[in-house]
């Protein structure tokens, strides 16, 4: 168990940068660039759906349904992860 003061708790909590954010845009889009094995930009929903309900901090089926609400996808059943990425981090 860690156990530590009052004070120590509120340096924490009001050190100068604030909590980082969980990453920048940068770094997610690199995160999806390792299943665009064509290079295209684009990676199929299915695929993405399997990503963000199994890897990591696992998406249930409605959040993802949340995130997707307003994406473009292409008649192939793909999105742009890019513009995906940028459009779920400005909100």
């Amino acid at each position: 168990m860690c156990v530590f003061d009052y004070n120590t708790f509120t340096n924490i909590l009001n050190r100068p940068n604030g909590f980082k954010p969980a990453g920048t845009p940068e770094e997610f889009i690199r995160g999806f660039q390792v299943f665009d094995k064509d290079g295209t930009g684009q990676i199929g929903v299915g695929e993405l759906r399997y990503v963000l309900t199994s890897l990591g901090e696992k998406l249930s089926n409605e959040e993802v349904d949340e995130l997707l609400k307003g994406v473009a996808v292409g008649e192939d059943g793909s999105i742009n992860y890019e513009a995906f990425v940028r459009q779920i981090l400005s909100q």
